[in-house]
């Protein structure tokens, strides 16, 4: 019997110590384990990392696309999600929604959707889709601008003076002061220092009538004997005309 235990204890030692360094491999150090997570944790930054990049480039994609716009104009109708803007002899169509913000100015006051009026002047401002409407982030209902003045070229001979007042061809301008006045060849010019005959060229601002409301720039170029100075006669033309004169030709 102690036999036989004997020899029950010597195969289970054997078993033991052939199966132990099997487990040992099977069971990571700290070491092993830590080094592991290290390489999973870099991984998955990694991962998203590369998605960060993937969503912010598409999203760079899709803002490229859009252009910035504005478009100024009298409001010409307006549905629950549509602005339709008359702008010179155009009409645009801007979208609006729930983000879009509605100001009065001067003043910044907020506005709804409900407060615009047809014929309200209204500048809508957002970005341009590929299908040509805008999608609006603000609108802003404000006072139309003036047209800036027209202004007009006039030239002519000078007919009359009088004063201020200076007259050629059917136009008529007071000339207040010699401030906006040059005259070729003269460094400071006066009123009187043009003389009929004149060559004058006027920068006018035309009122909504059409009529002259300002004299914005007075260029003249003087003339000598009726002829300006890029007519003048020559030297040679001026000899010949003198010689005609005094040298009159033999009466038969």
């Amino acid at each position: 019997m102690k036999k036989k235990i004997s020899i029950f204890l010597l195969l289970f030692t054997l078993c033991s110590l052939l199966f132990t360094p099997f487990i040992q491999a099977q069971s990571p150090t700290p070491e092993a384990s830590d080094e592991v997570k290290e390489k999973i944790k870099e991984r998955l930054e990694e991962n998203v990392d590369e998605d960060v990049d993937k969503v912010k480039s598409l999203v760079d994609d899709q803002t490229s696309q859009l252009v910035k716009r504005g478009f100024p104009g009298k409001l010409k109708n307006i549905t629950t999600d549509t602005l339709l803007i008359e702008i010179a002899d155009e009409v645009k169509q801007a979208s609006f929604s729930e983000e879009t913000v509605f100001v009065k100015s001067p003043g910044n006051n907020q506005l709804n959707p409900e407060d615009l009026a047809v014929g309200d002047f209204i500048i809508a401002m957002g970005f341009l889709n590929d299908t040509g409407v805008l999608e609006s982030k603000r609108v802003v209902v404000t006072t139309e601008p003036k047209p800036a003045p027209a202004r007009q070229l006039l030239w002519g001979k000078v007919k009359e003076i009088d004063n201020q007042t200076i007259v050629f061809n059917d136009h008529e301008i007071t000339l207040a002061s010699s401030k906006n006045l040059k005259i070729k060849g003269i460094e400071e010019p006066e009123i009187e220092d043009i003389n009929l005959e004149d060559k004058i060229y006027v920068i006018v601002t035309l009122d909504e009538d059409g009529e002259i409301d300002k004299v914005n720039q007075v260029l003249v170029i003087p003339t000598k004997n009726g002829l300006t100075d890029e007519t003048e006669p020559t030297e040679t033309e001026t000899a010949s005309s003198t010689a005609k004169t005094t040298n009159p030709p033999d009466e038969e």
